[in-house]
């Protein structure tokens, strides 16, 4: 599995600015019609670019790296744990809750930025 955040070098906890900032120069240097280019490398920073950029991906590319189930998606065994919640008429999971993990707030972009807001899945 690639490392995405190596391939920009950047952190793992890197915002939105940073792997833009980091996107651009491995661009600017990597490019094919450059003279230093290298088409190989650019292709790799461009892929990572659009694997961290996107948040599912980028939550999949890092339960890969951690070696977990990412969170937050529901597996085939998930749907064998949960159980009928009767006074919510609908089925509801036996463990934390899948969207927040128990914390009870989700991160949501809008307009560009990041906000936390309750969790509409567990929270009323």
């Amino acid at each position: 599995m690639t490392d995405h955040y190596a391939t920009l070098v950047i952190p793992r906890d890197a915002e939105t600015h940073t792997i833009v900032r980091a996107w651009r120069e491995a661009a600017s240097l990597y490019h094919p019609d450059r003279p230093t280019g290298d088409a190989e490398k650019f292709r790799a920073a461009r892929e990572a670019f659009n694997v961290l950029m996107d948040r599912d991906a980028r939550v999949r590319h890092d339960a890969t790296l951690n070696g977990a189930a990412a969170p937050g998606l529901i597996s085939e065994d998930d749907f064998n744990v949960m159980k009928d919640d009767e006074s919510l008429g609908a089925l509801k999971p036996a463990g934390p809750c899948l969207m927040c993990g128990g914390s009870a707030e989700v991160r949501v972009a809008a307009a560009g930025f990041w906000t936390r807001r309750k969790c509409p899945a567990c929270v009323p």
